[in-house]
């Protein structure tokens, strides 16, 4: 009787851990909207067309992006400007290896402006960005 006590006991908590993380995975993959997803591929077209656009290279996974992306989002709401987004962890990680070290991306969250293909400028603080930076940032070019 104790043995089947103790055997319900442990695949309750297995079940509720499992839950956990289950739902503590959802939460970091939490597909983001305000921004237009874009392929590697698809940036290095851009560039090579010398388009300008602004490019929000992160992860869902990152908790530096997950800190910081609430701020991006109420920008982009609030400036109504068009943002396209690098997701890392959708991409093969060596074209992304040579992707970052060609623009000289150190970390993420990286957002950045392309101006006629080149990297014009980029928020240098990161998820440390206050929201009226980032608002401004969208807002200079």
């Amino acid at each position: 009787m104790i043995k089947k006590f103790i055997s319900c006991i442990c695949l309750l908590l297995c079940s509720v851990a499992l839950y956990a993380c289950q739902s503590s995975q959802e939460a970091k993959t939490e597909v983001i909207t305000s921004t237009q997803s874009i392929s590697l591929e698809e940036v290095e077209e851009k560039i090579g067309k010398q388009e300008d656009f602004y490019l929000y290279v992160g992860r869902p996974t990152c908790p530096y992006c997950q800190k910081f992306f609430p701020n991006l989002e109420k920008a982009i709401q609030d400036t109504q400007v068009s943002v396209y987004y690098l997701n890392t962890d959708e991409e093969s990680s060596e074209l992304v290896k040579n992707f970052v070290s060609s623009q000289n991306i150190e970390t993420v969250p990286h957002l950045t402006f392309y101006q006629n293909g080149e990297k014009q400028a980029y928020l240098e603080k990161g998820s440390q960005t206050a929201l009226e930076e980032i608002e401004q940032f969208l807002k200079q070019y």
